[in-house]
């Protein structure tokens, strides 16, 4: 529980700090400022040289029943989408925010009526997020009005936040990934495990860290996605084809993440895997 800042050349700590909470989601960078969200529902705002601390958000919590005791469910959800000076993000307790990035004042704030469990994800159209009932919905980036009618996933209830193509929507369920037309119709599905003999051994230090699976990643024409079992699976965008497939010993504890040198992924025995770059074949 500790957010770190390292020197890019040499590795060298340049400062940390000590969280008392879990963290959700990576830590996001804007300007001079990093944020990072923790499990108790707060959003803050970090010096980004000194690690000193510039503001902070906290997110009211939702009471939800649960076998023999209530429980109380606060907590942001992954790491906050940015587009232009605005941060925008959601929270289990059913409600989407935008807020001035340097200085944390609300822009607006949107109840959809069930828990965010999933980044929402920034288009040239505007926002779409994903909420626990299964529903796709198209928020504007400006107040936050609802664009259109949504869309409803007769697929599964359980949906990752999407990936946003020119023209197809990357969604990720319990048992396949999705491309979907911005309607709704379906271009292709890709079948999942749904790993019931190895859930609790790998979802447990896997990506597959709660009820939503993680995200797919689209770089250069390629659909990254970490499934059940630990493997890191390549897809063509267009046609679903499967390029390729990896997995790592201990299964995979982060999304893949495209980068200038390769494709980053980190793995559940505490290493940082760095694959070939993307759209290449490992």
């Amino acid at each position: 529980r500790r957010l770190l800042c390292l020197d890019a050349g040499s590795g060298r700590i340049r400062w940390a700090q000590r969280w008392r909470r879990p963290f959700v989601g990576g830590p996001m960078v804007e300007g001079v400022q990093v944020l990072v969200a923790t499990d108790d529902g707060l959003l803050t705002a970090l010096d980004r040289r000194s690690g000193l601390f510039r503001w902070q958000l906290a997110t009211p919590s939702t009471w939800r029943p649960s076998p023999g005791r209530g429980r109380i469910v606060a907590g942001v959800v992954g790491t906050p989408a940015l587009a232009g000076d605005t941060i925008y993000f959601g929270s289990l307790g059913g409600w989407v925010y935008a807020l001035v990035a340097r200085t944390g004042a609300l822009r607006w704030r949107l109840n959809i009526g069930h828990p965010v469990q999933s980044p929402p994800a920034v288009t040239t159209k505007g926002l779409r997020v994903v909420d626990g009932s299964g529903y796709l919905h198209d928020l504007s980036l400006l107040n936050g009005d609802r664009m259109g009618g949504g869309m409803r996933s007769w697929y599964d209830s359980a949906l990752s936040a999407p990936a946003i193509g020119a023209d197809t929507i990357y969604l990720a369920t319990e048992g396949a990934l999705l491309a979907l037309t911005p309607g709704g119709g379906l271009r292709w599905r890709h079948p999942l495990p749904k790993a019931r003999g190895a859930r609790r051994s790998i979802r447990g230090r896997g990506a597959w860290r709660g009820s939503t699976p993680p995200a797919p990643v689209l770089a250069r024409g390629v659909v990254y996605h970490s499934d059940r079992l630990g493997h890191l699976l390549a897809l063509d965008s267009r046609s679903g084809e499967l390029l390729w497939k990896r997995r790592a010993a201990r299964g995979l504890y982060t999304a893949p993440t495209p980068a200038q040198e390769g494709l980053l992924v980190g793995s559940g025995d505490g290493r940082v895997l760095l694959l070939s770059r993307p759209g290449e074949c490992p």
